[in-house]
């Protein structure tokens, strides 16, 4: 018999399925493969019947079970029943489940059957129920046919009641789980499947004292899940805030994290240093758990993070400003810290996402915030808008800094998104004008990025003596000869610049507009209403009463000795040794904002 590669496919899926412990991977070289060769096949099939001929037919019935399962033995097609009918012999004899099950008492019943064998047959007749579980109503006439043909020695009570067939499955899946190390991602599944059954209908299978084994598995994985959920939410939250937007750190820490014990390693140390007077490290690591959710099963806690940084913000580094150090002569060691840097992108990103929150999460935000006080100044933690001028005021510190993290990024242009649906100029806020710096230089690398990608899929630059707009009136009317083009106003780089006849034109150019203003997506969140009473609340934080004076780092690469006059009035400007690299120095500026 010829096997095509759907067959074989499914074999070798079953076969995994059933054979192997859930969190094992064989590789292309493991003996239980079966090569796609039926000449292989058909030897393998005469050794095994030569086996069973010489007393020992379970690795024959095995093989024989999983084939009919994969339709191997039956032109394609799954034949559940034919299946538990090649195994009864070997799972008959060990039926009575209530008995208490241990590794002892099972390896005491199988005298004749290895123990690796016999966790096979249980899980094959596990999938087979299964199977028989989800049949539809054709498949079900199949499997009464089989019956008639095959009779089993089970004491099943209707072969054909799905939740009969569901309760045996469940049953076979308990003896896989009894044994320890040896659950199967068959017996996982059916488990599973078995549990959404009985919360259907309203049972509780804790009080089923001998599906202990099976439950008990079934926890043990769903920690591991979880786990791996938290891990990745970990990840990406930690990426978030350690690190410049353009740095992409590779998979090294993750890899770590995943490493058992790790993480619990980690903590140790950054307690102990904490015990030694250093709680910053500890104090950082605990808030991104709160961010990740990895220790608030699941939920991110905002307030537990922000709780956890204050005291790293507080005092913080914007006093500088104070009158005590308004001169270089008087200027303390006011290099920033990596990870007081980090403690403000941490922040930013707690208040972006407070900012998002939906009613329900502010809901649990109040609660959070009684278990975890704090002492700074926010008005108030539930008001949307009060938590993105929070989130925007952490992110402008980062940008002052040049440390623009994903989260400041993430800040700053969800404050734009917002001002830019109620009209307001975010240039108007002088004093968060580094973070807008920031947004120009992300928006212009996304521009050309686009436009890279744009010329290397063939995109030809446009014309300058037409209008670029499809369906242009006066280009179909004829009229275009006379009538004026301009070359876009916007920031679109020159060589992909389009020429429009009108403004009309220009909106009806949706193609170009993915250069022209292209930046990172923001949307405002479901609890801010965009009516007059916001606009004017955000106009009235954009008034500035005094003059705003602020200690901004000044990228050497530029040396903005002479700045736009929209970057503020430079009082002095000081060089010091880089905190990374003492070999190198780092420009500082003190800056006045005037209203």
């Amino acid at each position: 018999m010829s096997y095509d590669d759907r067959m074989l496919n499914t074999y070798l899926t079953i076969k995994q399925q059933c054979y192997y412990e859930y969190h094992r991977r064989p590789d292309s070289e493991d003996p239980l493969q079966l090569p796609r060769d039926s000449g292989y096949s058909a030897t393998l099939m005469g050794e095994l019947k030569k086996q069973a001929e010489g007393g020992d037919d379970i690795p024959f019935r095995l093989e024989y079970a999983l084939r009919y399962l994969s339709g191997m033995a039956t032109d394609g097609r799954e034949s559940p029943e034919l299946a538990l009918y090649y195994l009864d012999p070997i799972i008959y004899p060990h039926w009575d489940t209530d008995v208490v099950m241990d590794h002892h008492y099972i390896t005491s019943l199988l005298e004749t059957t290895h123990l690796e064998q016999f966790v096979r047959a249980h899980s094959l007749a596990a999938y087979a129920y299964l199977k028989k579980f989800y049949a539809t109503e054709e498949e079900l006439k199949t499997i009464a046919q089989h019956a008639q043909s095959h009779p089993r020695k089970d004491t099943q009570t209707d072969i054909l009641d799905p939740l009969d067939n569901i309760i045996h499955a469940a049953k076979h899946a308990n003896w896989v789980a009894s044994v320890h190390d040896k659950m199967t991602p068959a017996a996982l599944t059916v488990g599973f499947a078995f549990r959404d059954v009985a919360e259907l209908l309203d049972v509780n299978i804790e009080e089923y004292s001998h599906f202990q084994p099976l439950r008990h598995a079934l926890d043990r994985r769903d920690e591991e899940l979880h786990s791996v959920e938290s891990l990745d939410k970990y990840i990406a939250v930690r990426r978030s805030c350690y690190y410049e937007y353009h740095i992409k750190p590779d998979d090294d820490d993750k890899q770590q994290f995943a490493q058992p014990g790790f993480s619990d390693e980690l903590m140790r140390q950054f307690e102990r240093l904490a015990e030694a007077g250093d709680d910053v490290q500890l104090r950082l690591e605990r808030a991104i758990r709160c961010l990740s959710g990895w220790d608030t099963d699941g939920r991110m806690c905002h307030e537990g993070a922000l709780h956890h940084v204050e005291p790293i913000l507080f005092p913080k580094l914007e006093h500088i400003r104070d009158e005590d150090y308004l001169s270089p002569d008087k200027l303390p060691d006011m290099t920033p810290p990596e990870l007081s840097l980090r403690a403000h992108s941490i922040a930013a990103y707690a208040y972006v996402k407070k900012y998002y929150a939906s009613t329900d999460e502010l809901e649990m935000i109040a609660r959070d915030a009684k278990y975890y006080p704090r002492e700074d100044a926010q008005i108030n933690i539930l008001d949307p808008l009060d938590n993105i001028f929070c989130a925007v005021g952490r992110a402008n510190w980062l940008a002052s800094m040049q440390f623009v993290t994903p989260a400041a990024l993430m800040a700053g242009f969800a404050f734009k998104s917002l001002a830019e649906r109620l009209a307001v100029d975010v240039g108007e806020f002088k004093h968060y004008r580094p973070l807008w710096r920031a947004l120009e230089q992300r928006e212009k690398e996304l521009r050309e990025a686009e436009c890279n990608r744009r010329k290397i899929a063939g995109f030809l630059p446009p014309d300058p003596t037409t209008c670029a707009a499809p369906g242009c009136p006066a280009k179909m009317t004829n009229l275009l000869k006379t009538a004026a083009v301009h070359p876009c106003a916007g920031p679109c780089p020159l060589d992909m610049k389009p020429s429009y006849c009108s403004l009309w034109c220009r909106s009806q150019d949706p193609k170009h507009t993915m250069i022209c203003e292209v930046r990172e997506e923001a949307g405002l969140p479901s609890t801010i209403v965009a009516d007059k009473r916001t606009r004017d609340r955000l106009m009235m934080s954009m008034e500035l009463s005094d003059p705003v004076e602020r200690l901004e780092m000044i990228p050497c690469a530029t040396g903005e000795l002479h700045p736009d006059p929209r970057d503020g009035e430079v009082l002095w400007v000081l060089d010091v040794p880089s905190a990374h690299d003492p070999s190198k120095v780092e420009m500082y500026a003190m800056k006045r904002y005037k209203p």
